[in-house]
């Protein structure tokens, strides 16, 4: 009983988990070409596709994004779904390096409404970097009405046009709201 009171409280977004939150963002575990857990967005808007490719080592992988000049965004995410609740902050942590530009962020979710989505787009260097970006939930409100109440996140790696990122870690954490 306890266990679908929880599950039931989970899912409608009051329980928020704290600390750092496995998503494969050392992509060690891969499935064909892709890292377990991780999926690149197939909208229209993204075409044409960016090319997606692993990169292994001793030290472990890393995913590489290639985008072309026609290529307006492209954006690989998390499929692991993390509850949040208005006034949580999700930290996210990455290490990338290469040339162009890309983002890191989240989308966010209600009950099967879209949110929002927020990104801090970062100019890279060839030197391996680590990056941070801390995004406050917030639900979405028009005209002072609450529209869409956030209850779930995604990390999003982003890749601008004419972009080449390697992503060789990706963490995230939530910091509940007190």
């Amino acid at each position: 009983m306890k266990s679908l009171i929880f599950l039931t409280a989970m899912i409608c977004g009051l329980v928020t988990f704290a600390g750092d939150i496995d998503i494969n963002g050392d992509f060690k575990k891969l499935k064909g070409k892709m890292p377990v857990g991780w999926r690149q967005n197939t909208g229209a808007w993204a075409k044409p596709m960016a090319e997606i490719e692993i990169l292994k080592s001793d030290k472990g992988n890393a995913l590489k994004v290639s985008s072309s000049k026609e290529t307006k965004a492209s954006h690989v995410y998390s499929t692991k779904i993390i509850p949040v609740k208005k006034g949580d902050k999700v930290k996210l942590t990455v290490k990338m390096k290469g040339k162009g530009k890309a983002g890191i962020g989240i989308y966010v979710n209600g009950a099967k409404k879209w949110c929002f989505g927020s990104y801090k787009t970062i100019k890279l260097t060839e030197k391996l970097s680590k990056f941070t970006n801390i995004v406050t939930i917030r639900d979405r409100v028009k005209k002072g009405k609450v529209e869409v109440v956030a209850t779930l996140c995604k990390v999003v790696l982003e890749s601008k046009a004419d972009t080449e990122v390697t992503y060789e870690s990706v963490t995230v954490e939530v910091i509940p709201t007190k």
